[in-house]
């Protein structure tokens, strides 16, 4: 997952979390260097998910990344209040 800064004071972050096709896994194994990456990596076979959180009083986004045992091996829950 990486979050690159954001463009103009006061936005909200901007995050990515790319996953694998369940097929495919990431042979090389080593994260490549970014200066933007939050956390941590997982290069074997996987698939994400993204549930939005719209209640009023704080909507929210989790991101999540399972390994094909449904395991989750990246998680991370982005709060939308200001």
């Amino acid at each position: 997952m990486t979050r690159p800064s954001s463009a103009r004071p006061g936005d909200y972050p901007l995050y990515d979390l790319t996953s694998s096709a369940l097929t495919e896994e990431h042979k090389r194994g080593t994260p490549t260097p970014n200066r933007y990456r939050d956390g941590v990596t997982y290069h074997g076979n996987n698939v994400g998910m993204i549930s939005v959180d719209w209640r009023p009083q704080g909507p929210s986004v989790q991101v999540q990344l399972f390994d094909v045992e449904g395991v989750i091996r990246i998680e991370k829950t982005i709060s939308f209040t200001r």
